[in-house]
């Protein structure tokens, strides 16, 4: 049986919209395939695309989170797409249609991150760049403090 594997960022409302759906399907389709999340930072979320690459090109056509894809017998993956891509499947598949909004999961976004933050053991620190007090983006940076205790603890 095929399993469904979401490659998506932490930080993305798309990934939350996308597991509420599925939430959904799960609890009106016999039978729907086990799903697995595959949750990352921005930089480990890029090597992963990079190694679907090596694959397969048509994931090439996707840069943002999440991207869906099915995981066969022999590891063979098969591209679903994007969140959008994945809605039409579940007309196409199920007749069922997705109402929800993207925008809805921001906070519950938010949530999720800094829960993750604060209890999968490591520490974080967070750079901020803006320009004349415009804010342009918030970067995370995750210190291992396992491997690198005294670098770690330098900040």
């Amino acid at each position: 049986m095929s399993t469904i594997v979401i490659l998506g960022r932490y930080d993305c409302p798309r990934v939350n919209h996308l597991q509420s759906f599925i939430e959904e399907l799960v609890s009106k389709v016999k039978g729907f395939p086990n799903v697995q999340p595959m949750l990352c930072f921005e930089t480990e979320f890029e090597a992963r695309r990079e190694e679907l690459l090596k694959e397969n090109l048509d994931f090439l056509k996707f840069k943002q989170s999440p991207i869906i894809y099915f995981k066969g017998e022999n590891n063979k993956k098969t591209l679903i797409g994007s969140l959008e891509e994945f809605q039409k499947y579940a007309v196409e598949t199920y007749m069922i249609h997705d109402t929800r909004k993207t925008e809805d999961f921001e906070e519950e976004t938010q949530k999720k991150l800094a829960h993750f933050l604060e209890t999968n053991g490591n520490k974080y620190v967070f750079l901020e760049f803006s320009i004349d007090a415009e804010k342009l983006e918030k970067v995370i940076i995750e210190l291992f403090n396992n491997k690198c205790p005294q670098t770690s603890s330098n900040f």
